[in-house]
């Protein structure tokens, strides 16, 4: 499993991601606001080096940070 890189918030972030889960939704569920959600959901597509949120999925199938069930 891929996860060296990522804090403990930012994988239950991908997670949710994965999930489908909105911004709002996220934000509500790990107690942060909307706006940090968005924040960190730019830091991932950077960090991962991809486009967008579904390079966010497809990077974390890939890398085995998320499991499809």
């Amino acid at each position: 499993m891929y996860v060296a890189h990522f804090t403990d918030i930012e994988l239950k972030i991908i997670r949710l991601i994965c999930e489908e889960k909105t911004s709002k939704e996220i934000s509500q569920l790990v107690f942060l606001s909307q706006r940090t959600i968005e924040k960190y959901r730019m830091q991932l597509i950077e960090k991962m080096q991809v486009k967008n949120t579904v390079g966010i999925v497809v990077f974390a199938i890939k890398k085995g940070i998320y499991q499809v069930i």
